[in-house]
Parts: C-alpha cells; sequence; structure tokens
C-alpha cells in the first residue's frame, strides 16, 4: 500500500497524469477528424512533461519553502533523466515522416507562451514579470496555449485547413480548460499571491463557479452550431462538459489532495476513453 502511494503521487506530481491529459486531447482532436495517428499525441505527451519539469525548476528557485516543490527538488535527477529520454523520442518523431514540419509555424507560439508562462518576459517599473504573474492573465494563457497545441498544431501536421469546425473545436477547447483550470484557482486561493488576480481573488468562489457554468453552457451552444445532430461526438462532449461544471460546483478551498490534480484532470482521459468505447 505504502509503494502504491509512492507511485501514485510520483505519478500525479511529476507531471505525468497532465501529459497524460494533453495527450488524451490531441487525440481526441485527430479522431474527431478521422485521423488515425499516435505519433504527434506522444510528441504532445512527451513535451508537456518536458516543459511542466521545466516550469517547476525555475519555480523552485523562487519558493524553496512549498512542499510540492521540496517533494520535487528530492527526485530532480530523475525528473531530469526521464525528461532527457522523452527529448530523445520527440527528437525521433520530429525527424521521422509523420512530423511535418511546417506544423512548428502553429506550435511555435503555443510552446513560447509555455515557456514563458514561468521565463520572464516583460519589465515594468523595474519589476521583471512572466505570464503567470501577470494579473488576471494566468488561466487564459494555460487554456490557450493547451487548445492551440492540442487542437491546432495536430490539424495542422495533417494539412487540414483550418475549417469554420477547427476553430470551433479551439473555442471549445479553450473554454473546457477555462473550466477544469477554475477548481486549482479556487483551491490554491489562499497560497496564490493577490498580485495574480485569480477569478477566485477577484470575484469571489461562487461567482467564479457561475463564471465557470457560464463557460460551459457557452462551449453547448459552441456545440450546437458545431453539429445540429445528436451523434456520438455531441453525446460524449455534452456528458464531458456537464461533468467539468459540476466538478467546479463542488469544488472548494478544502477539497481533497487529490480532487483537481487527479479527478478533475482526469477529465480528458475519460473524454478520450468513452470516444474510444462508444
Amino acid at each position: 500500500m505504502h509503494l502504491f502511494k509512492k507511485l501514485f503521487e510520483f505519478y500525479i506530481y511529476s507531471s505525468l497524469h497532465v501529459s497524460l491529459a494533453t495527450f488524451s486531447m490531441t487525440k481526441i482532436t485527430l479522431i474527431s477528424n478521422g485521423i488515425s495517428d499516435n505519433w504527434i499525441p506522444i510528441f504532445v505527451f512527451c513535451s508537456t512533461f518536458i516543459s511542466y519539469n521545466f516550469i517547476r525548476d525555475i519555480e523552485f528557485q523562487n519558493v524553496a519553502k512549498h512542499s510540492f516543490l521540496i517533494w520535487f527538488m528530492k527526485r530532480r535527477k530523475n525528473l531530469f533523466l526521464i525528461s532527457f529520454v522523452f527529448t530523445i523520442i520527440n527528437t525521433i518523431i520530429f525527424f521521422s515522416p509523420f512530423f511535418h514540419w511546417i506544423s512548428l509555424l502553429v506550435l511555435i507560439p503555443f510552446a513560447l507562451m509555455t515557456a514563458f508562462y514561468a521565463i520572464p518576459v516583460i519589465k515594468i517599473n523595474n519589476k521583471v514579470y512572466n505570464l503567470r504573474n501577470i494579473p488576471f492573465l494566468k488561466i487564459f494563457t494555460i487554456s490557450i496555449s493547451w487548445a492551440g497545441i492540442t487542437v491546432l498544431f495536430p490539424i495542422s501536421n495533417f494539412h487540414f485547413s483550418f475549417s469554420l469546425d477547427v476553430w470551433l473545436d479551439f473555442f471549445q477547447r479553450i473554454l473546457f480548460v477555462l473550466i477544469i483550470t477554475l477548481p486549482f484557482d479556487i483551491r490554491d486561493l489562499k497560497h496564490d499571491d493577490i498580485s495574480l488576480q485569480t477569478f477566485p481573488q477577484k470575484i469571489g468562489i461562487r461567482n467564479t463557479k457561475l463564471v465557470g457554468v457560464f463557460f460551459a453552457i457557452l462551449f453547448c451552444f459552441l456545440q450546437f452550431l458545431h453539429s445540429y445532430e445528436f451523434d456520438k461526438f455531441s453525446l460524449i462532449n455534452y456528458i464531458i462538459i456537464a461533468v467539468s461544471a459540476l466538478f467546479l460546483i463542488k469544488s472548494s478551498e478544502k477539497q481533497s489532495k487529490f480532487y483537481a490534480s487527479f479527478f478533475v484532470e482526469a477529465l480528458p482521459i475519460v473524454w478520450l476513453i468513452l470516444l474510444l468505447l462508444l
């Protein structure tokens, strides 16, 4: 039991779980567009793991007393080794016939958003800011970069045009990520620096949940525009967004340790499983 707990914590804290979530969302995009491929989702999986641990390595230098970052530091070498292996895998994929370099034009802006989430990029009044520290921007940086990497990037790799359906997918993905990110902001309300101006800090927990429900309704409206017919894809999308909204409504500052970091973040994985099974 103790071994299982340690393995589970490693799975969550090392970013393997969130990497599997981005893998799932990339795979969902490809399946929805009739594309059978695993290489690009694997590329996104490895890139997510590398970038998240890179961000946390930078954060550790600034917040050394945070318990999670202390966990990270103790396993830094192991995580670096895994990141190195994943970098090799991504290099192989990059130079393989499966990867079309033109898709880099789409990937790079969103990859830079991810990098500048931690790396200082803007200087105001002699104070240097990264995208995470710019008030009210943190959650939108995450959602837009995730949507670009898991929707526009895989589509561009297979020379698909950015049709109306693709853009609807893109904006739906932004809304979905916004909704599943809000429980994290609610959880971290007492710990986040007030300068971040997250939704819970700015408008309170109750209003944050109302905003999330509005995002869910908007998602459903875009889904209706996407497909007037109530087909398999629509049904699954409606189920996932309803469950996402429910998780948000049930979230609180005193949520369980893995409520957001495991259960909420598992929703993209569940989404893919439903798509494969139904």
